[in-house]
């Protein structure tokens, strides 16, 4: 178990003596990130991943797959969209 924080915030974090005792004993984790993407990569366990100059992302990160994940929900409203026009055309 953990907490991400952001790194500006390490200095003024107050935690109670029970949580101190938990991380010191590897119970509990503390991550403190300066971008988003370091955070994605403890959360998930994998490359946040960068987009390339053609606007890809590296394949087996987080954010090939988020990526992927939309790309596919955008054919499948397009399709539906266009079933649609064609039931509206066939009604006239």
């Amino acid at each position: 178990q953990g907490v991400v924080i952001p790194r500006q915030n390490q200095k003024n974090l107050m935690l109670a003596q029970r949580v101190i005792n938990a991380v010191n004993n590897g119970l509990f984790h503390v991550y403190a990130v300066d971008r988003i993407e370091e955070a994605i990569e403890i959360l998930f366990g994998k490359k946040a991943g960068e987009m390339d100059s053609k606007g890809l992302f590296p394949e087996d990160t987080v954010n090939y797959h988020v990526a992927t994940s939309l790309q596919s929900y955008h054919e499948l409203e397009e399709k539906s969209r266009h079933m649609e026009d064609e039931d509206e055309d066939d009604e006239e």
